[in-house]
Formats: structure tokens, sequence, C-alpha cells
């Protein structure tokens, strides 16, 4: 099993479980995220609309709980015990696990947040803050309140893809 987050490889004996929720409402996951992608692919993320509406959807429809490895917990405000707890009966028990089940979670609240790691990233008033603030007008018009689709794997597969260059590239 890998991070939900970095694609780490998580030692059953010391992850969490976290939440759609946890993570889609996240600010310093977005932040995380927005600053990453630009500095692996920069402009990727404030440029394409498309893929800033395809990560979007993908974080708020996430229909499974999220492992999530000791490095990444930080980036969460949550209640970590029973994070810690879910994952200790996931790891003793994983066909029996009593974990609540996670769901889809409002993508307009998902894109808010988002949009505000974009323009603490750019900047409201800058010119690359105008074209975030644009991408996200652009996502929030295509998705009109909350919805369900089904998400690609292939935005999965791209994912996990882009942290393993990052890891590569930064020697994190």
């Amino acid at each position: 099993m890998n991070c939900d987050v970095c694609s780490t490889p998580i030692d059953l004996r010391d992850f969490y479980i976290l939440h759609t929720t946890d993570v889609a409402y996240s600010p310093d996951y977005w932040d995380t995220l927005v600053q990453l992608h630009e500095t692996l692919r920069p402009g990727h993320l404030r440029d394409d609309r498309a893929d800033f509406y395809a990560e979007v959807m993908r974080i708020s429809l996430y229909r499974s709980n999220w492992a999530i490895c000791p490095a990444c917990i930080d980036l969460f405000a949550t209640d970590r015990k029973k994070a810690r707890r879910w994952a200790v009966e996931y790891a003793a028990h994983p066909q029996a696990a009593r974990i609540p089940e996670t769901a889809p979670v409002d993508s307009n609240r998902t894109l808010a947040v988002a949009q505000a790691a974009m323009e603490r990233r750019y900047g409201a008033g800058s010119e690359r803050g105008r074209i975030a603030t644009k991408a996200a007008s652009t996502a929030q018009r295509a998705l009109g309140g909350p919805r369900t689709v089904v998400v690609s794997e292939e935005i999965g597969t791209r994912r996990a893809n882009f942290w393993r260059l990052f890891k590569k590239t930064t020697g994190l």
C-alpha cells in the first residue's frame, strides 16, 4: 500500500486513514499540491483548465478512505488519534475493519479551497493570479453544483507518476 498523497510505500505499523473531507477541504494539502505541480510542471494547473478541473473532481469524488503516511499527515487538520486507530484496526484485520466509509464531497467547496491555494501561490491581482482565477471560474461553471461523475483511471495514474517524478527530482 502507498500513501495516497505522495505515493510513498506505507509501513502498516505507522500510517493514518482519513476521509475525503479531511483531504479535499485542507488548505495546506492544496497549497502543497499547487506548489509541487508548479515546481515540476510550471504553469500546469494554472494554465490548463481541464487539468485543474480534473484534479478538483478527482479529489472531490474519491470514494475510498485515504491512506496517509507520517510525512504527509501534517497537511491535515484532523483527529489524528482516530485516524491512527482506524489504521491500526485496518492493519490488524483488513477485511473486518470497522472504519466508516468515505463518500464524495461537495466539489464546489473543494474548488473554493483549491482556488484559494492558487491565489495564495500566484497572487489574486497578478497576471498569474488572474489566469488561475479564470481557470477556477471555468471549472466552477462546468461543475454547476455538486454532482457525481466517473473519474478516469488515467488521472490516478498521472498523479502517481507525478509524485514519483517529484521525489526523484527533489530527492525527498
